[in-house]
């Protein structure tokens, strides 16, 4: 695929998102190993479209880039030299969509043969890898994380897509395909098509929902572990496990793991999921995307809590890495 073409293909794909409602767009760079590639590239990614450049170092960088997103426009202004970048020094280059009026599912890993009864609802599909699919629905309203989760299960799609996805016209850098890295084309794009949970189900793409015991309300430890101070969160992530990409800790059990112990401590579920939104930025971005992360996790870990014999933890044991 020529120059010329790889940045059509790129730009193509970017209006595809915006034709069902996507405003800005998260950009990433990884190396070959999935590893995040920051400093450098993030600053080239700013001074390209103009943006301000954060003090911050390390992770704070992608957190900066997470929080505030790139406009359709800017994206598509500077997309040709952001791929010539990832070429030049191998690096994926991946956007995240999303939009104020607009929730996205992200089917990944999909073999051909799955796609022709999810085609009629897509407004995109591209091919990723040789033989591997990704499709894309877009929904009006507020995103609903189960519903997506019955919509991946329905179609064996992969439950951990992460909502983000390398960009047409750029190449597939991993270990595995070299020399020849697969560039990521376009296979179909449906302008303006947006789904509904309905049409979904009526297709056979949508998995029976899970049942779950009724959630009691967490017990708390006892009167005298209750406390006005809050678990630190910094130690929850410096405690969790890493990361599927084993380039950091795995924020979402993170998040988890701080709201267990809030819960344990006698905090409320509301209170935990307000306290998550300001100390965790993995919750400040999903909750852009899915309104309710916060609450959910909340939710969750007050619920194993409540399933826990009456004990008191020890303070000293409450950060082990697990």
């Amino acid at each position: 695929m020529g120059e010329n073409s790889a940045y059509g293909e790129a730009r193509r794909m970017l209006d595809a998102f915006a034709s069902v409602g996507a405003t800005h767009f998260i950009v990433t760079w990884t190396n070959s190993a999935g590893a995040p590639r920051r400093a450098r590239s993030l600053r080239t990614m700013l001074q390209l479209i103009g943006g301000p450049l954060p003090s911050a170092k390390n992770d704070d960088w992608l957190d900066a880039i997470h929080i505030s997103g790139i406009s359709h426009a800017d994206l598509s202004r500077t997309i040709a030299a952001l791929l010539d970048t990832s070429v030049a020094d191998r690096l994926n280059l991946t956007v995240r969509p999303y939009g104020d009026d607009v929730r996205f599912i992200q089917l990944d890993d999909l073999a051909a043969d799955r796609l022709l009864r999810l085609s009629p609802a897509m407004f995109l599909i591209h091919e990723t890898s040789p033989g591997s699919f990704q499709a894309w629905l877009a929904m009006s309203g507020a995103h609903d994380r189960e519903f997506a989760r019955r919509v991946k299960i329905g179609t064996q799609a992969d439950l951990n897509a992460s909502g983000a996805t390398r960009i047409a016209g750029s190449f597939n850098f991993k270990d595995e395909y070299a020399p020849d890295f697969p560039c990521v084309h376009i296979c179909e794009i449906n302008s303006g098509r947006r789904t509904t949970p309905e049409e979904l189900d009526q297709l056979g793409v949508v998995a029976p929902p899970e049942e779950f015991a009724p959630v009691s309300p967490p017990r708390i430890f006892s009167p005298s572990f209750a406390t006005e101070k809050w678990p630190s969160y910094s130690k929850a992530l410096d405690g969790a496990p890493r990361n599927r990409a084993g380039n950091g800790p795995d924020r979402s059990r993170a998040d988890y793991w701080f709201c267990f112990l809030a819960a344990a401590w006698g905090r409320g579920i509301e209170q935990t999921a307000a306290r998550l939104l300001e100390v965790s930025a993995k919750a400040q971005l999903m909750e852009k995307e899915s309104k309710g992360y916060a609450l959910m996790t909340a939710r969750n870990a007050a619920a194993a809590v409540s399933r826990r014999p009456q004990s008191s933890p020890r303070r000293g044991s409450e950060y082990k890495r697990r």
